[in-house]
């Protein structure tokens, strides 16, 4: 009976054993499992790569004068009231018009019941008269 009081105490030893095997390699997961993360950081941490404008350099300049002759313009006819856009009204050239999307605008030129209108953002082309 002695045999049977010692064998036991070593499955109770073999079982404390393996349990501490299953905690080494629980721990070892998680480190590989933190140890991860800090590399994908590492990817982060790149410099961003600079985005190189759309826009030519003659297109910049010519962007900046418009800017400027809109706000001569807006100096000099801003006092007058300004006419709603329609796309159904007849809108002459040199006239200040009010956009809902745009803003304050000059016609520049009426064309075939096509306005081109200089806004702050830039020249657009507009629909005038336009029959339904």
């Amino acid at each position: 009976m002695a045999k049977k009081a010692a064998n036991p105490e070593p499955k109770a030893e073999k079982k404390a054993s393996s349990k501490s095997k299953e905690a080494t390699k629980v721990k070892e997961v998680t480190k590989a499992k933190v140890a991860k993360p800090a590399a994908k950081a590492s990817v982060k941490e790149k410099p961003e790569k600079v985005k190189k404008s759309t826009q030519t350099k003659a297109e910049l300049t010519a962007a900046n004068e418009d800017g400027k002759k809109w706000t001569e313009l807006r100096e000099n006819h801003g006092s007058e009231k300004a006419i709603s856009y329609s796309m159904n009204a007849d809108i002459p050239a040199n006239t200040p018009i009010q956009h809902k999307v745009f803003g304050w605008g000059y016609v520049i030129s009426s064309d075939n019941n096509r306005l081109q209108v200089l806004f702050e953002s830039g020249i657009k082309q507009l629909i005038s008269n336009y029959k339904r």
